[in-house]
């Protein structure tokens, strides 16, 4: 990393520590969904919405760490200075990489979690926004993001579901493709069968609840975060849930929308889908808080739970008032996401 990098990331995060960010990047209009061509989606998915956020997230939070852990300022990597010798690559012609943790045993089974990028021509915002950066090595969970086919207008995007987002009419298998993968990081790896699990924001959320859907023999759970289920596709097996969703989403809207010409369902019609294939109760119930949000005080946001679901096949909706498409998490929240998904194991 050159010293001017450093330099701009430091005054960077200090700012940050000191500043309210407004993401002035979005102050590009934002068309709604509801009635939208592949024109106008293409139009949105140019917004440096994602990535904008995705840094702001990790300044945010390296700065919180900072004032926490008595002022000192860590240095974030460039890009490509995440990667450990470590590391093995995937993916064939779509090549990701494994982030290995450097406690991993070859003979002790490890979880493995796969990362999903939203609509974006710079589909690694996801590593900062959902806190991933050190993931792997503080969790021990092998861990990898890969990236999806590039359309005609330089956005990587997954064939999610019919509403989104294969806008070109590709016909991308990513449900193969993700499958695959998983089995090649099977055929290297001791990965642990019952602990595979998928989280994804917006396209990658799509697409979580798709593979889910079709898979549900690899995948323990899902994490979706502002993204939809695929009505389209009816489940082969349970499959543990939480879909995230904030009520001021302008981009996949909370009560559901349009895309391509196909409606997705909202966020209390994507768990009632989940619980119905589950065999849940279609009753639900408020457990308790949660703090989704860095910039509002106390937990601003709910989590309620369906009731009845049998082991292996739990439905939550994590509901945040009045928030963005991308969230802005609080600090070190991926602890959060690892109490979920490791309380969230495959029946044996």
């Amino acid at each position: 990393m050159s010293s001017t990098h450093r330099a701009k990331v430091a005054l960077q995060i200090t700012a940050a520590s000191m500043l309210v960010l407004s993401c002035s990047s979005e102050s590009g209009s934002v068309l709604p969904l509801s009635v939208v061509d592949t024109t106008e989606l293409a139009a949105d998915a140019a917004l440096p919405v994602d990535d904008s956020r995705g840094e702001d997230t990790m300044r945010l939070r390296d700065a919180g760490r900072a004032l926490r852990d008595g002022g000192v300022v860590p240095v974030i990597p460039a890009p490509g200075e995440q990667s450990s010798p470590s590391d093995v690559v995937f993916g064939g012609e779509r090549p990701a990489t494994l982030q290995v943790p450097t406690s991993y045993d070859p003979a002790t089974p490890i979880p493995l979690l796969l990362i999903l990028h939203g609509y974006s021509r710079k589909p690694a915002y996801v590593i900062p926004v959902f806190q991933m950066e050190s993931f792997h090595e503080d969790l021990g969970v092998l861990t990898i993001a890969p990236q999806g086919l590039q359309n005609p207008m330089g956005a990587h995007y997954w064939n999610g579901s019919p509403a989104c987002c294969d806008s070109w009419g590709s016909g991308v298998d990513d449900v193969a493709y993700l499958s695959a993968l998983i089995e090649s990081i099977q055929s290297k790896y001791n990965v642990d069968s019952r602990r595979i699990y998928a989280i994804g924001h917006s396209n990658g959320a799509f697409m979580a609840h798709t593979l889910a859907c079709e898979r549900p023999d690899l995948l323990a759970g899902i994490v979706s975060v502002a993204g939809a289920a695929n009505p389209s596709c009816i489940p082969k097996g349970p499959v543990s849930v939480v879909h995230a969703h904030a009520t001021g989403d302008d981009i996949v809207w909370y009560n559901g929308g349009m895309l391509n010409g196909a409606v997705y369902p909202g966020a209390e019609a994507t768990v009632a889908y989940w619980a119905e294939a589950n065999g849940c109760s279609p009753e639900s119930e408020v457990v308790g808080p949660l703090d989704f949000n860095y910039f509002a005080p106390g937990a601003e946001s709910m989590i309620s739970r369906h009731l009845g679901c049998p082991e292996g096949g739990s439905v939550e909706l994590w509901t945040e008032p009045d928030g963005p498409h991308t969230p802005r998490l609080p600090v070190d929240f991926y602890f959060k996401w690892w109490e979920w998904m490791s309380a969230h194991s495959k029946p044996e």
